[in-house]
């Protein structure tokens, strides 16, 4: 599934966007576990990178890292052998970043802009955005917004 970060990532822009996007967690069938920025900031395989070394399926998405018991959800990865102690505590620091993660079966996985307090992407968000990161690389782009913007108040 590409994500925003690829589909914006016009001349270098798509790393300005790329931080003000997140997945916001349904039913977890779109989102890739180990892959993905939807925990913080950080995909769990760089957090994580001894544990995803060993797990089974490194393309896993979300929903299949656990299952359904009694109604609640239960986190539950698989490894291909054996975890060593140290490797057990790392599997414990995961699932407690993971303990109030739940899916939601009636919603789908969809990205959000953090850029709007209603999380919802709009020009005007956008180019907030830009200015913000206005370091003169990007130039061409606040020209552009600028001569949208003229175009649009005539």
């Amino acid at each position: 599934m590409e994500g925003p970060e690829e589909s914006l990532g016009v001349g270098g822009v798509g790393g300005r966007f790329e931080h003000n996007v997140a997945w916001r967690l349904g039913h977890g069938k779109r989102i890739k576990f180990w892959e993905d920025k939807w925990i913080n900031s950080e995909a769990l395989n760089v957090r994580f990178s001894r544990l995803y070394s060993i797990t089974k399926d490194k393309s896993v998405v979300v929903s299949q890292v656990g299952v359904w018991v009694n109604n609640k959800w239960s986190w539950k990865a698989k490894w291909r052998r054996a975890l060593f102690v140290w490797e057990m505590d790392e599997e414990s620091r995961l699932l407690s970043l993971l303990e109030d993660k739940v899916l939601s079966i009636g919603s789908m996985d969809h990205w959000v802009w953090k850029s709007d307090e209603d999380f919802c992407y709009t020009v005007s968000s956008a180019y907030r955005c830009l200015r913000m990161f206005d370091d003169g690389t990007y130039g061409p782009f606040m020209r552009c917004f600028g001569a949208l913007r003229r175009y649009h108040h005539q």
